[in-house]
């Protein structure tokens, strides 16, 4: 399949055991902070089962492969997904704080250099 922009990549994640989508990953360009975005979900029912980090494994040798240099992602600082990102060489670069539903939440931005 040939891409038609080059700064978005979206995959879904599916188990061909189960032959069952159990989520997504992908990459876009956020020109406003000059840097590329990564994002994966899971759903809740697929958690726990090794899915995310696989996931996001092949994201960063697909980025690589497409020649970008670098990947961020940012959430809450309290998300348990923190550990798979460590795991594959992110680190936090800022902790930030946010507006999410009318509360103001703690949060983290992390990258990882490709």
């Amino acid at each position: 399949m040939k891409r038609k922009d080059k700064d978005r990549f979206f995959a879904y994640i599916k188990d061909i055991d189960l032959n069952e989508y159990v989520g997504y990953v992908n990459y876009h360009y956020n020109k406003n902070d000059n840097r590329y975005e990564c994002g994966i979900v899971i759903e809740s029912i697929h958690r726990g089962k090794g899915y995310a980090k696989e996931g996001l494994k092949l994201l960063i040798d697909k980025a690589k492969s497409d020649g970008i240099t670098a990947l961020y992602d940012n959430f809450e600082k309290d998300r348990p997904n923190i550990k798979i990102f460590e795991d594959l060489g992110f680190k936090i670069i800022e902790e930030t704080k946010w507006n999410k539903f009318g509360k103001e939440v703690d949060g983290i931005i992390v990258m990882k250099e490709l």
